[in-house]
Protein backbone atom coordinates (compact mmCIF):
# COMPACT_ATOMS: atom_id res chain seq x y z
CA UNK A 1 0.00 0.00 0.00
CA UNK A 2 1.29 3.48 -0.84
CA UNK A 3 1.75 6.28 1.66
CA UNK A 4 -1.39 7.89 3.13
CA UNK A 5 -1.48 11.53 4.19
CA UNK A 6 -4.02 12.44 6.86
CA UNK A 7 -4.87 16.02 7.78
CA UNK A 8 -7.12 16.37 10.83
CA UNK A 9 -9.92 18.91 10.88
CA UNK A 10 -10.09 21.36 13.78
CA UNK A 11 -13.56 20.21 14.80
CA UNK A 12 -16.54 18.19 13.61
CA UNK A 13 -20.17 18.24 14.69
CA UNK A 14 -22.08 14.99 15.19
CA UNK A 15 -25.32 13.83 16.84
CA UNK A 16 -25.26 11.74 20.04
CA UNK A 17 -24.70 8.01 19.51
CA UNK A 18 -23.48 8.36 15.93
CA UNK A 19 -20.29 6.59 14.83
CA UNK A 20 -17.45 8.99 14.02
CA UNK A 21 -15.73 7.98 10.79
CA UNK A 22 -12.32 8.93 9.47
CA UNK A 23 -13.86 10.77 6.51
CA UNK A 24 -15.62 13.14 8.94
CA UNK A 25 -12.60 14.05 11.07
CA UNK A 26 -9.85 14.19 8.44
CA UNK A 27 -8.94 14.87 4.84
CA UNK A 28 -7.10 12.00 3.17
CA UNK A 29 -4.68 11.93 0.24
CA UNK A 30 -2.90 9.00 -1.36
CA UNK A 31 -3.89 5.30 -1.65
CA UNK A 32 -6.72 6.19 -4.04
CA UNK A 33 -7.72 2.54 -4.55
CA UNK A 34 -8.41 2.22 -0.78
CA UNK A 35 -9.88 5.68 -0.25
CA UNK A 36 -13.51 4.53 0.09
CA UNK A 37 -12.53 1.98 2.76
CA UNK A 38 -10.36 4.53 4.56
CA UNK A 39 -13.15 7.11 4.73
CA UNK A 40 -15.48 4.57 6.38
CA UNK A 41 -13.10 3.52 9.19
CA UNK A 42 -14.78 4.13 12.55
CA UNK A 43 -12.51 6.14 14.86
CA UNK A 44 -14.97 6.65 17.71
CA UNK A 45 -18.59 6.97 18.74
CA UNK A 46 -20.27 10.15 19.95
CA UNK A 47 -21.52 10.10 23.51
CA UNK A 48 -23.48 12.89 25.14
CA UNK A 49 -20.58 15.31 25.61
CA UNK A 50 -18.01 16.85 23.30
CA UNK A 51 -14.63 15.15 23.36
CA UNK A 52 -11.23 15.00 21.70
CA UNK A 53 -9.84 12.45 19.22
CA UNK A 54 -6.05 12.43 19.05
CA UNK A 55 -3.97 11.70 15.96
CA UNK A 56 -2.64 8.58 17.71
CA UNK A 57 -6.16 7.15 18.07
CA UNK A 58 -6.75 7.74 14.37
CA UNK A 59 -3.41 6.19 13.40
CA UNK A 60 -4.13 3.06 15.47
CA UNK A 61 -7.65 2.75 13.96
CA UNK A 62 -6.21 2.93 10.43
CA UNK A 63 -3.39 0.50 11.31
CA UNK A 64 -5.96 -2.05 12.54
CA UNK A 65 -7.56 -2.07 9.09
CA UNK A 66 -4.40 -1.55 7.04
CA UNK A 67 -1.34 -2.76 9.04
CA UNK A 68 1.02 -2.26 6.07
CA UNK A 69 -0.01 1.38 5.53
CA UNK A 70 2.56 4.18 5.81
CA UNK A 71 0.82 7.09 7.51
CA UNK A 72 1.80 10.73 7.60
CA UNK A 73 -0.31 13.01 9.83
CA UNK A 74 -0.30 16.70 8.92
CA UNK A 75 -1.59 19.77 10.74
CA UNK A 76 -3.35 19.54 14.08
CA UNK A 77 -2.62 16.68 16.48
CA UNK A 78 -6.27 16.28 17.49
CA UNK A 79 -9.87 16.92 16.43
CA UNK A 80 -12.64 18.13 18.73
CA UNK A 81 -15.85 16.17 18.25
CA UNK A 82 -18.72 18.47 19.22
CA UNK A 83 -21.85 16.56 20.11
CA UNK A 84 -25.03 18.49 19.34
CA UNK A 85 -28.49 17.02 19.67
CA UNK A 86 -30.72 18.64 17.01
CA UNK A 87 -33.85 17.74 18.98
CA UNK A 88 -32.58 19.45 22.14
CA UNK A 89 -33.76 22.99 21.48
CA UNK A 90 -34.61 25.61 24.06
CA UNK A 91 -38.37 25.89 24.60
CA UNK A 92 -39.99 28.97 23.03
CA UNK A 93 -40.84 30.69 26.37
CA UNK A 94 -37.20 30.39 27.48
CA UNK A 95 -35.92 31.74 24.14
CA UNK A 96 -38.34 34.69 24.37
CA UNK A 97 -37.34 35.36 27.99
CA UNK A 98 -33.62 35.39 27.10
CA UNK A 99 -34.27 37.68 24.11
CA UNK A 100 -36.30 40.08 26.26
CA UNK A 101 -33.64 40.06 28.96
CA UNK A 102 -30.88 40.84 26.44
CA UNK A 103 -32.97 43.61 24.87
CA UNK A 104 -33.69 45.24 28.25
CA UNK A 105 -30.03 44.93 29.30
CA UNK A 106 -28.81 46.54 26.07
CA UNK A 107 -31.35 49.36 26.38
CA UNK A 108 -30.30 49.99 30.00
CA UNK A 109 -26.62 50.11 29.00
CA UNK A 110 -27.30 52.67 26.25
CA UNK A 111 -29.53 54.79 28.51
CA UNK A 112 -26.99 54.75 31.35
CA UNK A 113 -24.24 55.82 28.93
CA UNK A 114 -26.41 58.72 27.71
CA UNK A 115 -27.18 59.74 31.30
CA UNK A 116 -23.47 59.65 32.20
CA UNK A 117 -22.42 61.94 29.35
CA UNK A 118 -25.61 64.08 29.63
CA UNK A 119 -26.53 63.54 25.97
CA UNK A 120 -29.64 65.81 26.04
CA UNK A 121 -27.43 68.73 27.08
CA UNK A 122 -24.89 67.83 24.39
CA UNK A 123 -27.65 67.93 21.75
CA UNK A 124 -28.88 71.29 23.07
CA UNK A 125 -25.34 72.72 22.92
CA UNK A 126 -24.74 71.38 19.39
CA UNK A 127 -28.08 72.84 18.23
CA UNK A 128 -27.17 76.19 19.80
CA UNK A 129 -23.77 76.17 18.02
CA UNK A 130 -25.32 75.31 14.64
CA UNK A 131 -28.39 77.56 14.68
CA UNK A 132 -27.82 80.17 17.37
CA UNK A 133 -31.23 79.29 18.90
CA UNK A 134 -31.68 77.71 22.31
CA UNK A 135 -34.31 74.93 22.48
CA UNK A 136 -35.05 72.34 25.18
CA UNK A 137 -35.66 69.41 22.84
CA UNK A 138 -33.89 69.63 19.44
CA UNK A 139 -35.74 66.85 17.61
CA UNK A 140 -33.83 67.59 14.41
CA UNK A 141 -30.77 66.12 16.19
CA UNK A 142 -32.48 63.63 18.53
CA UNK A 143 -34.33 61.64 15.86
CA UNK A 144 -31.42 61.10 13.40
CA UNK A 145 -29.13 60.30 16.34
CA UNK A 146 -31.54 57.63 17.67
CA UNK A 147 -31.96 56.07 14.22
CA UNK A 148 -28.19 56.20 13.69
CA UNK A 149 -27.54 54.15 16.83
CA UNK A 150 -29.73 51.30 15.55
CA UNK A 151 -28.37 51.42 11.99
CA UNK A 152 -24.78 51.68 13.27
CA UNK A 153 -25.17 48.61 15.48
CA UNK A 154 -26.73 46.63 12.61
CA UNK A 155 -23.90 47.62 10.24
CA UNK A 156 -21.19 47.00 12.86
CA UNK A 157 -22.39 43.47 13.62
CA UNK A 158 -22.96 42.66 9.95
CA UNK A 159 -26.77 42.30 10.06
CA UNK A 160 -27.01 44.69 7.12
CA UNK A 161 -24.76 44.07 4.12
CA UNK A 162 -24.25 47.03 1.87
CA UNK A 163 -22.87 47.18 -1.63
CA UNK A 164 -19.33 48.19 -0.69
CA UNK A 165 -18.95 45.87 2.30
CA UNK A 166 -15.99 43.50 2.23
CA UNK A 167 -16.03 39.77 2.86
CA UNK A 168 -14.44 40.30 6.28
CA UNK A 169 -16.21 38.65 9.21
CA UNK A 170 -18.19 40.89 11.52
CA UNK A 171 -16.93 41.57 15.08
CA UNK A 172 -19.64 39.22 16.38
CA UNK A 173 -18.44 36.43 14.05
CA UNK A 174 -14.85 36.99 15.22
CA UNK A 175 -15.93 36.77 18.86
CA UNK A 176 -17.92 33.59 18.17
CA UNK A 177 -14.89 32.07 16.42
CA UNK A 178 -12.64 32.93 19.40
CA UNK A 179 -15.24 31.50 21.77
CA UNK A 180 -15.36 28.22 19.81
CA UNK A 181 -11.56 28.04 19.83
CA UNK A 182 -11.54 28.48 23.62
CA UNK A 183 -14.20 25.77 24.01
CA UNK A 184 -12.17 23.42 21.78
CA UNK A 185 -9.03 24.16 23.81
CA UNK A 186 -10.93 23.47 27.03
CA UNK A 187 -12.30 20.16 25.70
CA UNK A 188 -8.82 19.15 24.50
CA UNK A 189 -7.31 20.06 27.88
CA UNK A 190 -9.88 18.02 29.79
CA UNK A 191 -9.27 14.98 27.60
CA UNK A 192 -5.50 15.24 27.89
CA UNK A 193 -5.81 15.75 31.64
CA UNK A 194 -7.43 12.34 31.99
CA UNK A 195 -11.01 13.40 32.70
CA UNK A 196 -12.41 11.06 30.07
CA UNK A 197 -13.39 11.45 26.47
CA UNK A 198 -17.14 11.47 27.06
CA UNK A 199 -17.71 8.51 24.72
Amino acid sequence: MSQIWIRLKRQVIVSPGEPVRLGEVAEIAGADEYKEQLLKIEVGRAGRRSYNISALEIVSAVKEEFPEAELCVLGSDSTVVRVLDPSARAPLPLALAVTLLLFIGSAMAIMNFHADVNMPQVHRNVYLLLTGNRVDNPLVLNIPYSLGIGIGIALFFGHIRWRYSTAEPSPLEVEMYLYEQNVDRCVSGKTEGGQGSGV
